[in-house]
């Protein structure tokens, strides 16, 4: 990095914006798995087919991160670390 990348305003506002989206999607699938693992504990309903399924989401959710650290390792993702010291 050379450090003449600068982003301010609605530019340095979008640079995570799709990765939060992204992660958030991660997230809540991750979510709702977890509650038809806990329904099928707990309740004796038997949705471990659901459960099944939806383990692709752990392939969705390691493609998801290694996104966000490209994003934010990069020039743009430094610049907005940099240029926001009270941040962490």
């Amino acid at each position: 990095m050379n450090g003449s990348v600068t982003v301010s305003g609605e530019e340095a506002s979008l640079v995570f914006d799709n990765v939060i989206l992204l992660l958030g999607i991660y997230h809540i699938i991750e979510w709702l798995r977890t509650t038809i693992l806990m329904t099928t504990i707990c309740i004796g309903v038997n949705f471990m087919w659901v459960w099944y399924i939806t383990c692709l989401n752990s392939l969705y959710g390691l493609a998801v991160f290694i996104y966000c650290h490209i994003v934010y390792a990069g020039d743009v993702g430094r610049s907005c670390a940099l240029n926001q010291p009270t941040r962490y």
